[in-house]
């Protein structure tokens, strides 16, 4: 998969800038050369929740700081040109300097429905001459996100899974009136509405003069129609039963999934299992 090729910096003065400190060892330059492949990132167009529509443009906008967040590396460190991206990892520290260099090609195309970004892995990656110091209990070559120059070079050159332009969030709201008790109703949803943790569970009972009653999930999401989303509900004495308000939080992605994640369907789906949940 990769290929190495070797060669020396003749540079005196650049040797002294790279060895680090009295005592560091030198390390070589190397070139790898990658395996040629590329991967279709698939987008829709507009979202079916608010109508957004995504353009090309957003998709090369992004493109520069989800490469940063899978890298690891600060959005600087990448430059985006029309068709090419640059990629320079740099780690430097009292005990060791080296530079790791990549150049990818992308392409951005669109069709009726998607727009399709396609991302190939460069076709080398170049590995400064580095240094580390000598002193150190286990001596390790100076790299960027790992020791192992190995596991470096695959992080490096690997297509990411799954490539988000958008992180959103829908909020639908209503009121229903229950037969149940507040005390039931708080039964039946700890038990149909438990979050994935009990860390993320907060039940709060606040007594003034009438008695209000608030069952919040606001750290987990709830997983009452087995989606995670956020559950708000405030109960009050009414007549026989109680009056109940009720919020869900829907957090949503547009990604690279080539399909809507949240629907309006969904959401109604959701809501009816909810109301149906505080009233049967």
């Amino acid at each position: 998969m990769f290929k190495t090729v070797s060669s020396i910096v003749i540079s005196s003065s650049l040797g002294i800038l790279l060895s680090g400190c009295m005592g560091g060892q030198n390390l070589q330059p190397k070139t790898y050369h990658i395996k040629s492949e590329s991967k279709n990132y698939v987008f829709i167009k507009k979202d079916p929740i608010d109508n957004q529509v995504i353009t090309k443009q957003d998709v090369n906008d992004k493109l520069k700081e989800q490469l940063s967040y899978k890298l690891g590396i600060n959005k600087d460190r990448i430059k985006v040109n029309k068709n090419d991206i640059d990629i320079k990892f740099i780690k430097s520290t009292i005990f060791c300097k080296s530079e790791v260099t990549a150049k990818r090609k992308f392409s951005i195309s669109e069709n009726k429905d998607s727009i399709i970004l396609t991302l190939n892995k460069p076709k080398t990656v170049n590995f400064s001459k580095g240094s580390y110091w000598q002193n150190l209990a286990k001596k390790r070559p100076c790299m960027p996100f790992y020791d192992n120059e190995k596991k470096a070079l695959k992080k490096i050159s690997d297509l990411p899974k799954r490539i988000t332009i958008f992180k959103k969030s829908h909020k639908i709201s209503g009121e229903v009136t229950s037969k149940y008790s507040m005390n039931t109703l708080n039964a039946m949803l700890k038990r149909e509405l438990y979050p994935v943790t009990l860390a993320g569970y907060k039940s709060e009972y606040v007594t003034s003069d009438n008695i209000k009653n608030k069952f919040r999930l606001d750290k987990k999401w709830a997983t009452f129609d087995g989606e995670e989303k956020r559950v708000f509900i405030d109960m009050y004495p009414y007549k026989n039963g109680t009056k109940i308000n009720y919020e869900i939080d829907f957090i949503y992605n547009i990604d690279s999934s080539a399909k809507p994640l949240l629907t309006k369907s969904i959401i109604e789906d959701s809501k009816n299992k909810l109301i149906k949940i505080l009233t049967d």
